[in-house]
């Protein structure tokens, strides 16, 4: 590559022989400053309209995961507002232990084999 190629901006003048880098006649002229700012400007819009463009094929292609994702924000909720109440569940399972026992401790048994596989299922994950 010539030396008068190597530019540290696009905008830089090259030298008085008026050659772009591969050699044709008619290089480039040099860019004013108001010249590069409009450049930079129209590079913008057009950076912003492909990005808006591509908020709405994302949107498009999303579309049919709205309605299952829907039940997964349902699902967060839920289980941080049993997080945040703990004393709602205790009681709701004293209610249980009260009004059927033998359902009670099916779901005692059912909730421990719960709590331990999620336990060993964190353990078992990447560190």
């Amino acid at each position: 590559m010539p030396r008068h190629c190597i530019r540290r901006h696009h905008w830089e003048p090259q030298d008085s022989d008026r050659t772009d880098c591969r050699g044709t006649p008619g290089a480039r002229e040099v860019m004013t400053d108001s010249q590069h700012a409009r450049t930079l400007a129209e590079r913008r819009e057009a950076l912003i309209a492909q990005a808006q463009q591509q908020r709405r094929d994302l949107a498009l292609a999303s579309q049919p995961l709205v309605r299952r994702l829907a039940w997964v924000d349902d699902g967060m909720a839920i289980g941080r507002w049993a997080r945040a109440n703990p004393w709602w569940l205790a009681g709701a399972a004293l209610a249980l232990a009260v009004w059927r026992p033998a359902r009670a401790l099916r779901f005692a048994g059912l909730a421990l084999a719960l709590w331990r596989a999620t336990g060993f299922l964190r353990s078992s994950g990447p560190r």
